[in-house]
């Protein structure tokens, strides 16, 4: 039918519409009250503003289009039961599979199920387990946060109400209550994740109860189970409205439709859709040969699916049950999900390899996408015999995930699409992070972390030009910024971190989350222990002369450092070419400097390359080349540097800072942060060495380190801004303590902070805990229990106009004054304490008041009223007494 004649029709339906009423059996003009007359309406029964191809169809973004021709699901080929690490050197779309496999707590028995699983309109997981019986609250990551409540048998059934208030749950029956059935309605608390129990429904069903689900607009619950019926309860009153009889059949499952007015039911080997406002039958087909136990009814409300133990999913025209499609799934279907917008299903089923996702695009013809996903183990004998596959399924409310409960050792999956995660290339740094990463899961509802070994050239590239062959976040992760050679630092960097990309323009911000501190070090109370001493130190200028391979040309030149003066930092060089400890102070042996440090893929190695050699620049330094004049040792493993350097005056080890101040055979050399001088010429001109330490570490005051940087493209902070936050927070901090690196201090997180948008300052110092820190407190002294403003101060603490006066005792707030006599705070112009607006000589402060108004004032000063009860104007003898002539 064409657009025009379908708007003709669509347009006359309308001034039809008034005189039309519906009735059970025939529909209305326009049942799901979407402004569509159902004889145009593609999606009768889910209402919608489509109007270009599909006309009143569920259209999300309002552009015309429906949703379930145009929305793209995430990618979800390849997907594991397994985090697959890619170690490789490209973004892997295969490794895009991660499942949270959980066995909670150490369920026992093979033939623990998860059988029951919902996703609340907040992201959050209910899953209900044989184990205990217990129902438990999880994150769209997959972690089990905590158990909720648990039931008196195993939970069969769980279903939030559309706004996530109430959570209904059933269970198999309960045998020593004479096989009574178990279905509870709770009340959700969502500000400490609990639930009340509301009501118990129990005693209105018999034995197993399978089925349960809320309507769509929450004003309807529906129950079934083995007492062969639905019966339909008023949530507002918990009354029974009705009870639909299904004959001699189990009912399994039940789903409505998207507008609430039909209910599908597979009960038996069969499928039946009835109307909900008075429980007549639209329609019955039985086409499966063994029960049914999947069912779900697409979001535009023109199919139904339902999943047998006859191993297919069949595929049915919602309006009539014409039956649109049947297909072998060679294994039990328990369970089956439409995404949000119906261009997807995927099924639970009882392999113990892969299930399905099924795209809605193609199914009307044998050759339909399908990707298959999963490993869902089993186990054989002692009762695991055929204990595999998944018992229901469910999506993500961001559709990037999807969640299963397995019949096997109680499992709960959660399978993540490629567009799930944060792709986070960078060096070994990265990778030593990457279990340190994935603890974000324990709190995460976005997205996740997953590494790539990538070097920073690498990855700069790929975020600059928006190469990745996957979706999701690219971000860089490890020792250094973005790369020097493919980007350049805007004017204001030093506190947004943003740099632009040469290439294109493109905006990246650099993001500083932990510090990664190297450790200078000789032989304790040994001959370059005495000649560091002397010196005061070594400066940066120095520790970059000893350790690169570039020319004194090249040294001498300002790049990303700054050029070396070479008679400050060797001023006793003897010519001879070699690096030596004499070059730099007489007092110093003449042997070459040899070096130790770990294998160059290493942490601290990679971080002095990034930071010290710039190897991201356009024209990097290395490392010396090694000699027989002059060593370069590298080791396996830190005790080895350690050990080298403590048998060796006059080699310097080059390792961890945690490692380095934990050994006493060892001496931590001070540093000088001068690139440019030597120790004694940069002491000389006021600058102190720094002793290294954590602490000095921690502030950003020691030298010898660089930032570990996240870098994100400007476009993707808001998608990687919960992560970011995450890792400055002190759990997130406390990973790089416990790796060997050192957390930032509270200043440096909140200029973190500040470049992603987020406002951090509340983890500054407090020390009178009114939420207000230390710098920002105009009222250091507020009581904690005050309401302040965002000075800091209390109302009984602010003062306006700054008299002195807190505004609560200040009577004249917006004017400055000194007075303090009847009114305080108040302009007093002679200082007297009397306002001026009360003092009857306002420019004299030795008077302020005249009783008998005669002009003279009252008190001891200046023409004092001799006579102050008396009116009089005498002025010569005495002042205001009587004066008749």
């Amino acid at each position: 039918m064409g657009i025009n004649r379908r708007m003709s029709i669509f347009l006359t339906s309308l001034m039809l519409t008034s005189l039309l009423f519906w009735s059970p059996n025939v529909q209305a003009a326009d049942g799901d009250n979407d402004g569509f007359d159902d004889s145009v309406d593609d999606c009768p029964f889910a209402a919608g503003t489509s109007t270009n191809g599909l006309m009143g169809c569920p259209d999300i973004n309002l552009d015309g289009i429906a949703d379930s021709t145009q929305y793209q699901s995430a990618f979800f080929e390849g997907a594991g039961r397994d985090y697959d690490s890619n170690y490789g050197t490209d973004i892997d779309e295969d490794s895009g599979g991660i499942s949270e496999y959980t066995n909670l707590g150490g369920w026992q028995g093979s033939g623990i199920q998860v059988r029951a699983i919902d996703v609340a309109p907040n992201g959050k997981v209910v899953l209900g387990s044989d184990s205990g019986n217990h129902v438990y609250l999880a994150l769209t990551s997959g972690h089990i946060s905590h158990s909720l409540f648990t039931m008196d048998s195993d939970p069969r059934g769980l279903d939030f109400s559309a706004n996530g208030s109430l959570l209904a749950a059933c269970g198999y029956g309960i045998e020593d209550a004479g096989d009574m059935a178990n279905v509870h309605i709770y009340q959700m608390n969502w500000f400490d994740e609990s639930v009340t129990h509301l009501v118990n429904l129990s005693a209105n069903h018999h034995d197993d109860t399978f089925a349960l689900k809320f309507s769509p607009d929450g004003s309807r619950l529906f129950v079934g189970g083995k007492d062969h019926s639905i019966t339909v309860y008023d949530t507002s009153t918990w009354q029974i409205l009705r009870i639909i009889e299904l004959g001699a059949d189990d009912v399994y499952n039940t789903v409505p439709s998207p507008d609430g007015r039909l209910l599908a039911i597979t009960h038996g080997q069969e499928l039946s859709v009835y109307w909900t406002s008075n429980g007549t039958q639209l329609y019955n087909v039985h086409n499966h040969t063994d029960v049914v136990l999947g069912l779900d009814w697409s979001p535009d409300g023109r199919w139904i699916i339902t999943g047998g133990n006859d191993g297919r999913f069949r595929v049915y025209h919602a309006e009539n049950g014409t039956q649109m499609l049947s297909v072998n799934q060679g294994s039990d279907v328990n369970a089956v999900a439409f995404n949000r917008a119906g261009t997807h299903f995927v099924l639970a089923t009882d392999s113990g390899s892969t299930t399905s996702i099924y795209s809605t695009s193609d199914w009307s013809n044998e050759y339909y996408t399908m990707v298959e996903i999963g490993d869902f183990p089993g186990g054989s004998g002692n009762g695991a015999s055929g204990r595999r596959g998944a018992r229901d399924v469910a999506w993500s409310l961001d559709e990037k995930r999807i969640h299963f409960g397995a019949k096997y050792y109680g499992g709960f999956y959660t399978f993540y699409s490629v567009d799930s995660f944060i792709w986070m290339g960078g060096d070994v740094t990265g990778q030593l992070m990457e279990t340190r990463f994935r603890e974000y899961a324990n709190v995460s509802n976005g997205y996740m972390p997953n590494h790539f070994n990538s070097s920073i050239n690498m990855i700069t590239h790929v975020q600059c030009n928006m190469i990745a062959s996957t979706s999701g976040v690219t971000m860089g992760a490890g020792a250094t910024t973005s790369a020097e050679s493919l980007t350049n630092r805007n004017a204001n960097y030093s506190s947004t971190g943003l740099r632009t990309c040469n290439s294109n323009g493109d905006s990246l911000v650099d993001i500083p989350v932990a510090r990664m501190p190297a450790t200078l070090m000789v032989k304790a109370n040994g001959a370059a222990q005495q000649c560091v001493t002397n010196m005061g130190g070594i400066s940066m200028g120095q520790l970059r002369w000893m350790l690169s391979g570039a020319s004194a040309s090249t040294l001498s030149t300002s790049g990303v450092h700054p050029g070396v003066v070479f008679n400050s930092i060797v001023p006793n060089d003897d010519g001879d070419g070699l690096v030596e400890w004499r070059d730099l102070d007489s007092s110093c042996q003449d042997e070459p400097i040899h070096t130790y440090h770990r294998w160059e893929n290493r942490s601290v190695t990679q971080m002095i390359s990034a930071m010290l050699f710039c190897d991201h620049c356009s024209f990097p330094e290395d490392w010396y080349e090694p000699s027989n004049s002059r060593l370069r040792l590298v080791q396996s493993n830190r005790g080895d540097i350690v050990n080298g350097v403590a048998n060796y005056d006059g080699a310097i080890g080059i390792t961890e800072l945690r490692v380095g101040l934990n050994d006493n055979t060892i001496y931590n050399v001070p540093i000088i942060n001068n690139w440019t001088h030597g120790s004694v010429d940069a002491i000389q001109g006021g600058q102190a060495a720094i002793m290294p330490s954590v602490e000095e570490s921690r502030n950003g005051t020691w030298p010898f380190q660089d930032n570990y940087y996240l870098t994100v493209r400007e476009d993707q902070v808001n998608e990687s801004r919960d992560f970011i936050t995450w890792m400055l927070s002190e759990s997130g901090q406390e990973n790089f303590d416990e790796i060997g690196f050192v957390s930032m201090d509270p200043f440096s997180r909140v200029a973190s902070g500040d470049r992603i948008g987020v406002d951090l300052r509340h983890i500054l110092p407090d020390d009178d805990g009114d939420g207000v820190w230390n710098g920002d407190d105009n009222c250091p002294n507020t009581d904690s229990m005050s309401v302040v403003d965002s000075s800091g101060c209390a109302q009984n603490q602010l003062d306006d106009d700054g008299d002195g006066f807190v505004n609560t005792i200040d009577d004249c707030p917006n004017t400055y004054g000194t007075s303090s006599q009847l009114v305080s705070g108040c302009p007093d112009t002679d200082g007297d304490g009397w306002a001026d607006v009360s003092d009857a000589f306002p420019s004299e402060p030795t008077q302020w008041s005249d009783s008998d108004g005669d002009g003279y004032g009252d008190q001891a000063g200046f023409q004092e009223d001799v006579c102050p009860d008396t009116y009089g104007l005498s002025s010569l003898d005495r002042y205001g007494c009587l004066d008749s002539d």
